[in-house]
């Protein structure tokens, strides 16, 4: 849950940084399918822990539930992957705001 949290404070951070300069950006930034797949990636990681773990322990024998864990840590690391991503993605500049930022400057908006 630690991990989504950080996902929605960057997200927040982004979209309030973008907004201060381009309002029109932050329909943009709820369509990016980055930012969909960061989402769904994380939530979705979640649920199957929340899942799936505990219904391993409701068995009457003790046994280790191999399978179950070993699909949490492959998300676990999947989910790491994908927020160096996330994060790598979110710093890259984007032509069509480099390209908002000087239609505005050279038609002499003053924001």
């Amino acid at each position: 849950m630690t991990v989504v949290s950080i996902v929605f404070a960057i997200l927040l951070m982004t979209l309030t940084l973008a907004s201060m300069q381009f309002p029109r950006s932050i329909v943009s930034f709820a369509r990016d399918r980055v930012t969909q797949w960061t989402l769904g990636i994380f939530l979705g990681t979640f649920s199957y822990c929340m899942a799936a773990l505990p219904a391993a322990r409701m068995l009457q024998h003790p046994f280790a539930p191999v399978a179950t864990l070993m699909g949490a840590m492959l998300l676990a690391l999947a989910c790491v992957a994908w927020l160096l991503f996330f994060i790598h993605q979110r710093h890259q500049p984007r032509e069509r705001y480099r390209r908002l930022y000087i239609q505005r400057q050279s038609s002499g908006h003053e924001d």
